[in-house]
């Protein structure tokens, strides 16, 4: 139990202390069937799951495994965005190989589910992703359920500047026509 605080603690400090609630709804796990892994000498069911946050859809894993939650149940959340750490660069890397579409069934879904705990729990994740900062971490907390991670891709300022210039420039080849 003493780990399981640490590891909590250490997870805590990794996320801003600013916040904001947003309603959340898990619909299910994005593979079926669901595969199991083991953490910490004990049997869970891992993996993806899809749902709702404030009426967008979503992806988003289990980021404490002690605590429970309802599937189609509205609840509410604080969610929090990371703060530099190297807990935030393993988190943002396993990210990038989630959002690049390299989770594709149950089996590998369960296996970045386990290494997602792993990273949250201080420890090193069981395979080697590519470090990218491209990616930004959420932490969705709540304070009787359970604790939920996801990931967004962040828009390069170069890229956002290059697409509005471009748009720019349309717009005034378009005026001269």
């Amino acid at each position: 139990m003493k780990r399981l605080f640490v590891a909590t603690a250490f997870a805590a400090s990794t996320f801003a202390a600013h916040s904001h609630e947003v309603d959340v709804s898990l619909i299910w796990y994005s593979f079926s069937p669901v595969e199991r892994a083991v953490f910490n000498s004990q049997s869970f069911p891992a993996g993806k799951y899809e749902g709702i946050i404030d009426f967008e859809e979503f992806e988003a894993w289990c980021a404490e495994v002690t605590q429970t939650l309802k599937f189609n149940v509205d609840y509410k959340y604080d969610l929090v965005d990371a703060t530099p750490s190297p807990m935030t660069s393993a988190l943002q890397a396993i990210g990038a190989f989630d959002l690049g579409g390299n989770v594709t069934n149950a089996t590998e879904s369960a296996a970045v589910q386990l290494d997602i705990w792993r990273v949250l729990d201080g420890q090193q994740p069981l395979h080697n992703y590519a470090q990218n900062s491209s990616v930004k971490v959420h932490y969705l907390r709540n304070q009787w359920h359970q604790d939920l991670v996801y990931f967004t891709e962040v828009q390069e300022p170069t890229t956002l500047a290059l697409f509005g210039a471009t748009l720019i420039g349309m717009f005034f080849l378009r005026k001269k026509s």
